[in-house]
């Protein structure tokens, strides 16, 4: 079978970042992503859960699909709006089987 090289962008933000966020990796050409809500961990800051009311300060995973050229727009981005707030960011190669979606 043959694939296709992408890059592959994962994104966690809190959910007040993610509607901008969205908007921006479209603007910036993905042709589309995937939002995994309240998400739970441990890091720098110690343990994260959705405690606040109404998931206010919920994590969300974004993760887009692309070509490398945009995938390094959308980090650029990122740091952007997550500039002294919360989000991470990274980027891993991947193969895909419909080269057209991405």
């Amino acid at each position: 079978m043959q694939t296709h090289p992408k890059k592959k962008v994962e994104v966690i933000v809190e959910i007040a970042l993610a509607k901008r966020l969205q908007e921006t990796i479209e603007a910036l050409g993905a042709k589309g992503y995937s939002v995994i809500p309240n998400l739970r961990g441990k890091g720098k800051w110690g343990k994260r859960a959705n405690t606040g009311v109404f998931g206010v300060f919920e994590n969300v995973m974004i993760v887009v699909i692309t070509g490398e050229e945009t995938a390094h727009k959308i980090l650029q981005a990122v740091r952007e709006l997550t500039e002294g707030g919360i989000g991470i960011a990274y980027i891993s190669d991947v193969e895909v089987m419909r080269e057209e979606r991405f």
